[in-house]
């Protein structure tokens, strides 16, 4: 009987010994392989390249994802609600759409039927990807109501220009006046040939914002960033939808910064309209005003 115990007893010590070593590193090191982090799904929006759609009422508006994740996709879900022209809420979020989905990869198109809704009010739809631990991510995509469809695009769009200068207007020179078309080069020589100024009127301030001396239409910037609008990718649609979607579009700009990118709508030439788009790469407001300048790169439709 005590020949017997003492087996058990060895055998339960090497067995021990077996689990407690196992992880070890095969080539004789005491290095363990950690078990990765799991992490939250993501999800991205692949299409449009524009996250803002402009549609009528009863009509349709696709959009297409795509899900990752390093273990295992749940479920796709679409959450929407619903705002009037002063983004005011309208009613409580309603499930819009929802799929099971499955893998570490997955891909799907929402149709959505946009809802009888006035002109100018705008749905937005949260897109979630869920994966089958409870962990989740979203991105968010938006539909204004119009009461005509977007025209088709008549204008190209220029290459891009980079690393532009617009100065202070305290700076003292022409240089806080740019127009598209001169690349930068040669600025304009007053307001009424300039498609956009740095505004400031105070020695010692650098407003860092713009508006559009030559246009007489009140509502001719939209600043927005990465997140909404695609500058990369931007087309006369795409700008036209980003500037139009927009809720609140100003006649001056809000102050600007690295990362911002501004749509200007240029002086109307029917029958259609036209844009420059700058997108911010740096702001500097140095000692006095003649080194203030707001540096970009930017496109314009032609």
């Amino acid at each position: 009987m005590l020949k017997k115990l003492s087996a058990l007893i060895a055998f339960l010590i090497l067995s021990s010994t077996f689990f407690l070593t196992g992880c070890k590193d095969p080539t004789g090191g005491d290095n363990i392989t950690p078990i990765p982090d799991d992490k939250n799904p993501a999800i991205t929006l692949v299409g449009p390249s524009n996250n803002n759609a402009l549609a009528l009422a009863g009509s349709n508006v696709v959009f297409n994802f795509r899900m990752d994740d390093n273990e295992a996709l749940k479920l796709f879900r679409v959450v929407g609600q619903q705002f009037d022209q002063r983004d005011s809420v309208i009613g409580t979020e309603f499930i819009a759409y929802q799929d099971t989905i499955s893998g570490k990869i997955s891909f799907r198109t929402l149709n959505y039927l946009v809802p009888n809704l006035p002109i100018a009010y705008k749905v937005r739809l949260s897109a979630y990807a869920i994966d089958t631990k409870g962990a989740y991510n979203k991105t968010t995509v938006w539909v204004s109501v119009v009461d005509a469809p977007p025209p088709p695009p008549p204008y190209a769009m220029s290459n891009n220009y980079p690393a532009k200068k617009v100065y202070s207007k305290m700076a003292g020179t022409n240089q806080h006046l740019f127009q598209f078309t001169l690349g930068g080069q040669n600025p304009p020589l007053n307001a009424t040939s300039a498609d956009f100024a740095e505004t400031s009127a105070f020695a010692g301030t650098f407003n860092r914002q713009i508006n559009c001396p030559n246009n007489p239409n009140p509502d001719v910037v939209v600043v927005t960033n990465a997140n909404s609008f695609n500058y990369d990718e931007a087309t006369w649609t795409t700008t036209y939808q980003a500037f139009f979607s927009n809720p609140d579009p100003k006649n001056i700009s809000a102050p600007l910064n690295a990362g911002d990118i501004v749509i200007i709508r240029l002086f109307y030439v029917p029958p259609y309209e036209r844009f420059g788009i700058l997108r911010v790469i740096n702001v500097v407001d140095d000692a006095g005003d003649a080194n203030d300048y707001i540096e970009f790169e930017y496109k314009y439709t032609y």
